[in-house]
């Protein structure tokens, strides 16, 4: 499986995040990372592929746009080959939505739109490929593997997600992001 790291938000960009991130990601993963881009509000980065899998950062030299995908995935509909050019011109000209109901397989792909300075991310129907998600002063940090994103700081699990996980377990078996958590009984809010 190819792996996916970033860090969104132009002060959390600013501060190192990114660096922080990756330095932890390389650690407990042992993965390199084959090819990155850098923009002031943005730092995306995947890792090579494993087998079967298949990996892209491809970047619009016009308009600095850039489409991180990972995964094992077929373009369906569209004349021509599949490829995450195609994909990225499609990004540009049209709701991401649309874009990936034309793409099959087990994927995920980010759209990074410098007109807006934001990021889209989708995945395959299923959700077979887990992304995660982190809020950073200044930003966000996304990555494949949660344990590189908790090992950034202290932090909080969701209350809501950690109710919709699973059964209720002893705060001594629940730690979100290095930190213990209260247990609630089922039902509770």
């Amino acid at each position: 499986m190819s792996h996916l790291l970033a860090v969104v938000g132009k002060d959390a960009c600013q501060s190192g995040m990114f660096a922080r991130l990756l330095a932890r990601f390389e650690r407990l993963s042992g993965c390199r990372i084959a090819c990155r881009t850098e923009r002031d509000w943005c730092t995306f980065a995947v890792t090579s592929p494993e087998f079967g899998a298949s990996q892209a950062l491809v970047i619009d030299p016009e308009s600095g746009a850039f489409l991180a995908i990972i995964g094992a995935w077929v373009e369906v509909a569209g004349p021509g080959p599949a490829s995450p050019e195609r994909l990225l011109r499609r990004c540009l000209r049209e709701p991401l939505t649309s874009v990936v109901r034309d793409i099959e397989g087990a994927f995920f792909l980010v759209f990074g739109d410098p007109r807006t300075h934001g990021v889209a991310m989708a995945t395959d129907i299923v959700g077979s490929l887990h992304v995660f998600v982190r809020d950073v002063p200044g930003g966000l940090a996304i990555c494949t593997s949660a344990r590189a994103l908790a090992a950034l700081g202290a932090g909080a699990l969701d209350p809501v997600g950690r109710r919709n996980f699973g059964p209720p377990a002893s705060s001594s078996r629940i730690a979100a992001c290095g930190r213990e958590c209260e247990s609630s009984a089922p039902g509770a809010s």
